[in-house]
């Protein structure tokens, strides 16, 4: 197998057709059927199933195309750090960011990394854990900063690093019905409209804390992967969050929003670094990791 023969096999699974595949690569459809041909002959198995329409992977072919991006981002970035260090920098370095770090400790840290040396070329991708997860595995990112499952200890391909622990609390607006009420129940909260940030595990975790207290889970609930659109629902409307405390800091210390008084918890949380247990990291990956620790032991962010 050679790289070539990679981007070849990767535009046909994706196009799901080897003419519009080879005009994509300018290719002839003849050349583009030769070229697939030959690496199913070399790995002695067929990797697409020819039907009238085009072509759909075998199991083979799945199993080849995970493996195929992670190579192809591999050798991207290869190119990008080795022509970075010849230019004199220290490379590429795309990373992932949870919310819990996007809004200050990802900004503090990147920002102290800019003011030492400005030759780091970055770029952040912001998204939930499980998004974040499958792009660490693609290798569409070297690094993800994000919330941890608390029943994800170790993967095999993944170094999994805490690194804090946020505190949630249910927050409303400063006008909300319950402002000010003493010791909510469990009762009161379920019928209160819900508005969350969209990750599977947070959700479990919320409706299992119902479930435990024999209590209705509330009938309004609202999922969404967008901070601002939380905030926003948050100060225009009566509906209540379960928030990490970093996410609506501003919001908090300005009165706009207020954090009731509840014994509501969904348990000990906790937020780290992901980065893959194999392969190659960029020069860079190190330096930020670095700085971020430094920040969450130090207590600096905010």
């Amino acid at each position: 197998m050679d790289i070539q023969q990679l981007r070849r096999f990767l535009a046909v699974a994706e196009h799901e057709n080897m003419l519009r595949a080879a005009a994509a690569l300018n290719l002839t459809q003849p050349a583009m059927s030769r070229s697939i041909r030959a690496l199913e002959g070399e790995l002695q198995i067929s990797l697409f199933d020819r039907t009238s329409k085009g072509v759909i992977l075998t199991q083979f072919g799945k199993m080849l195309l995970s493996h195929v991006k992670v190579i192809l981002n591999e050798h991207h970035r290869a190119v990008l750090n080795l022509s970075a260090l010849r230019g004199g920098t220290r490379g590429q370095l795309s990373v992932g960011a949870g919310h819990t770090f996007a809004t200050e400790l990802l900004p503090q840290a990147i920002a102290q990394l800019y003011a030492k040396s400005s030759r780091i070329a970055v770029r952040v991708k912001e998204g939930l854990y499980e998004d974040l997860v499958d792009s660490l595995r693609k290798g569409d990112i070297d690094i993800a900063f994000t919330l941890i499952p608390n029943a994800l200890d170790r993967v095999e391909d993944l170094v999994i690093e805490t690194l804090i622990e946020p505190r949630e609390r249910v927050v409303a607006r400063a006008g909300h019905p319950l402002v000010g009420r003493k010791r909510l129940s469990i009762g009161e909260l379920g019928k209160a409209k819900w508005v969350l940030p969209d990750q599977t595990f947070n959700l479990s975790s919320f409706l299992d804390y119902f479930d435990r207290s024999n209590a209705d889970p509330p009938e309004n609930v609202i999922k969404t992967s967008s901070i601002p659109f939380l905030q926003g629902m948050l100060e225009k409307s009566d509906f209540l969050a379960m928030i990490s405390e970093q996410l609506v800091t501003q919001q908090l210390e300005s009165g706009r929003l207020v954090i009731l008084d509840t014994d509501f918890k969904l348990g000990q949380r906790r937020a780290g670094a992901i980065y893959r247990a194999f392969g190659t990291a960029p020069p860079a990956l190190q330096l930020l990791l670095r700085k971020v620790r430094e920040l969450c032991k130090s207590g600096e962010a905010r």
